[in-house]
């Protein structure tokens, strides 16, 4: 009896380790081994690459009107060997837009206009017709009229608002002793990377997202009855 076991053992062992021979490999990744950029074992491979950004951004509180307004300039540093036609540019938000899908139920009273950009400067010329640009759900489709080549760097500037949520709604809004969360606040660039290009995924409050590696000088006002608790390091 512990022959036959044993016997039994090996040979669905040897059934296994056949079948991880043979585990389907999407055709991306698939691709991204062939150029080098990562590895069958999970490392980056000798050709990895990924894009990266400064931030600079100055935001402000409103609590008496309960909105956020901000401004921010974004050097977007393109490290592929590829040329950008676009940038795609995650406004969060807009989950809050009339008409947008969204995976929890809002309050009627929170739906409304979402963020509103007030200017977009591209390298410091002030785009025109932004009220023209390509907004699908909670992302904003910049294209460009000089593609960003490798090795080459954009500039990009945005005054924007938005009203805060009247309720605390998953990570962000008003809590009922006069404190605020604030998440998922800012433009942010999405990710281009060598496996899918740029992350069209639409923000609908449960799906999670990855970032490029990035630098922020960031600046936050609210009257002196507030503190603001923030991640990076306090200047003042």
């Amino acid at each position: 009896m512990k022959k036959l076991i044993l016997i039994l053992f090996v040979i669905l062992t040897n059934s296994l380790s056949a079948q991880e021979d043979h585990f389907y490999t999407p055709l991306e990744v698939q691709k991204a081994y062939r150029k080098n950029t990562r590895s069958a074992d999970g490392a980056p491979g000798a050709r990895y690459w990924q894009n990266r950004a400064r931030y600079s951004i100055v935001a402000e509180i409103d609590t008496a009107r309960n909105k956020l307004i901000g401004s921010e300039t974004i050097i977007y540093f393109n490290n592929s060997p590829d040329s950008l036609d676009k940038i795609v540019i995650r406004l969060y938000q807009d989950i809050y837009k009339t008409g947008n899908a969204r995976y929890i139920d809002i309050p009627e009273a929170d739906i409304g206009e979402g963020v509103k950009i007030a200017s977009i400067s591209i390298n410091g010329k002030e785009a025109d017709k932004i009220n023209k640009l390509q907004r699908v759900s909670t992302n904003l489709f910049i294209p460009l009229q000089e593609k960003l080549n490798p090795g080459d760097s954009i500039s990009l500037s945005f005054k924007w608002s938005y009203t805060i949520s009247a309720e605390l709604e998953g990570r962000e809004g008003k809590y009922p002793n006069k404190s605020w969360f604030i998440g998922l606040w800012y433009p942010q660039v999405a990710v281009y990377d060598d496996i899918s290009g740029w992350d069209e995924n639409e923000y609908k409050e449960i799906l999670e997202f990855y970032n490029d590696f990035s630098d922020y000088d960031v600046q936050i006002k609210v009257t002196a009855e507030f503190v603001v608790f923030a991640s990076g390091v306090l200047i003042n």
